[in-house]
Order: C-alpha cells, then sequence, then structure tokens
C-alpha cells in the first residue's frame, strides 16, 4: 500500500472526499444523510473545524473544511467522522456485524489561494448536475449551494445546463 504524505498547514481550507466502500450508495436515503450531518456537527466538539462547503452524493461526500491555526492536522477529524458514522449508522439500523461502510482512505487538497477555493467550491456544488440528478444546483438540497447563492457568490442561473468552465478538467470521484 502506497505511504501517503498530508501536507497540513495552519489556517488554510482542505478539500476532501470520502467514498462508501466498493461506491455502495449509503446516502441515497435522508435518514443517513441526516445521520451524516449530525455525525460532523457531533465531531466538531471532539475536533475544532468549520465546514465551509459540503455535498453529499449516494456513495460520496465532499466537503471544503478549515482547521483552527493552532491545528492543522486534519487527518483526525475525517477519521472521527467516518468512524462515528459507522457506529450511528449501525445502531439506527439495529446492524451487529461489522459492515464496511467506507473505503479506508480520503483523498485531500490543500486549498491554495482564492482562484483554487473558487474552483473546488464550485466542484462541490456542481456534482450532483454532473452525476446527472438533477439540472441545477439549487434542486440538490444536500449541499451548502443555497447557502452560497444567498451569500450572493453565485447568481442564480450557475451551473445550468453546462460545466462552468473552471472546473471542466477536475475529477476528484
Amino acid at each position: 500500500m502506497p505511504n501517503y504524505r498530508r501536507l497540513y498547514l495552519s489556517g488554510q481550507p482542505i478539500f476532501i472526499t470520502a467514498v462508501t466502500y466498493k461506491h455502495q450508495r449509503i446516502f441515497d436515503h435522508p435518514r443517513t444523510i441526516e445521520i451524516l450531518l449530525n455525525t460532523i456537527n457531533a465531531v466538531k466538539s471532539l475536533h475544532p473545524f468549520e465546514v465551509l462547503a459540503y455535498v453529499i452524493m449516494p456513495d460520496h461526500i465532499h466537503l471544503i473544511i478549515k482547521t483552527p491555526e493552532e491545528s492543522p492536522n486534519y487527518s483526525p477529524i475525517i477519521h472521527s467522522i467516518k468512524r462515528n458514522f459507522i457506529r450511528n449508522y449501525q445502531k439506527t439500523k439495529d446492524i451487529k456485524d461489522k459492515s464496511l461502510i467506507w473505503q479506508s482512505r480520503f483523498w485531500d487538497h490543500v486549498i491554495r489561494d482564492d482562484d483554487d477555493f473558487k474552483k473546488h467550491l464550485d466542484y462541490i456544488h456542481w456534482n450532483p448536475v454532473k452525476h446527472g440528478f438533477v439540472n441545477d444546483p439549487i434542486e440538490w438540497q444536500w449541499s451548502t449551494f443555497p447557502k452560497w447563492l444567498e451569500e450572493g457568490f453565485y447568481d442564480k442561473a450557475w451551473g445550468v445546463g453546462e460545466i462552468p468552465a473552471n472546473i471542466e478538467r477536475m475529477n476528484f470521484e
């Protein structure tokens, strides 16, 4: 197995992709998504961090998070989200045996500058359109697109009809 090195920089947002084991469509149900969102919020009390953006797809999630300046190591955050989600999911579904829910690793990218942040934010919010679940990012309720739209970062027509030019070559699935 490769020995990945992660870069932990204070104050830098991090783009994360976590994929379910064998691309199981775990997040097809609103109750399961609610468990994930509740888990993410609970993990904030264990490992302080801020969620800047997210999208929850049936078989993967994308996040942009920011850690506190004094604690830039985001690996324990993702590990805790994945581990606690498994526990909460199994408890809710009354699953007794050990089941595989997540792929063992996650993909990360340190956001370098404002342009890089915009590209990754756009990638997150266009993801449901990319996968054919909706035609307009606002139609996908499991993302932070409405928040960013309300804050004036996007206009209402953004992402409708065609892929935004700045993310045409990006693929983090």
